[in-house]
């Protein structure tokens, strides 16, 4: 069979040499064997096998993940299911990933609503929140966002309702947001019922997160960080 020089791959398959070379070193591609001349030889099939890997990155499909389904591909005893279990395993990896960007979305957001827009930097809720360690908004959903508002120090609450079927319409965001308002020390509310996601934001010296997770106990809801 006529092989294809690392060239002819990499232009049919639609990437560069170094693309190929990249996949090689990660194990994605097998290293193909050398002619006479020194030059290396590549079947045919590697340019459908570096599609596939290009439409799976393009899936959100990490290196290590497309590895996998390679070698799920070319097993014989390897079933549909199998590979669906894959594609279920990421559709769930995206969903969390959503979460957490709604997340910071809704934090951002509060911050935002609490600029003024003027002033010296000094007082910029938004900067008071990136310099603080409480409010590294970028990691994980433990992280509580603060900022000031005159000379209170405020903080966000980002909290997820379990069961979606719980807060499922524009009544029940009215019921959370209008029970929540009632609490001392609460000064915005912000349900989704699309996400699922309560963000409240609270002065901590009048009202805790404790608080806040009880009063939504009693409305029956269930809630997690």
């Amino acid at each position: 069979m006529q092989g294809l020089t690392i060239g002819q791959v990499a232009r049919q398959a639609g990437v560069g040499v170094e693309t190929v070379r990249f996949y090689e070193r990660q194990g994605l591609l097998d290293a193909p064997p050398r002619r006479a001349s020194g030059y290396r030889q590549y079947a045919p099939d590697m340019v459908a096998r570096i599609q596939f890997i290009r439409r799976a990155k393009e899936l959100g499909f990490a290196l290590k993940e497309i590895r996998e389904l390679l070698s799920l591909r070319l097993a014989p005893e390897t079933t549909c299911g199998d590979i669906k279990q894959q594609a279920e395993a990421k559709m769930a990896d995206i969903d969390a990933k959503l979460r957490d960007l709604q997340r910071m979305k809704m934090a951002l957001a509060h911050l935002v609503d609490a600029c003024s827009g003027s002033g010296p930097t000094s007082q910029c809720p938004i900067l008071d929140a990136l310099e603080s360690h409480e409010a590294a908004m970028s990691a994980g959903p433990r992280n509580t966002p603060m900022y000031k508002r005159g000379k209170t120090i405020m903080t966000v609450i980002q909290l997820h309702v379990i069961g979606a079927e719980h807060m499922h319409c524009a009544g029940c965001e009215t019921r959370v947001s209008s029970a929540l308002r009632r609490l001392p020390g609460v000064r915005d509310v912000r349900a989704s019922a699309e996400t699922q996601q309560i963000t409240v934001t609270i002065d901590p010296s009048a009202v805790s997160r404790e608080q806040v997770c009880a009063r939504l106990q009693q409305l029956g809801y269930e809630v997690t960080s």
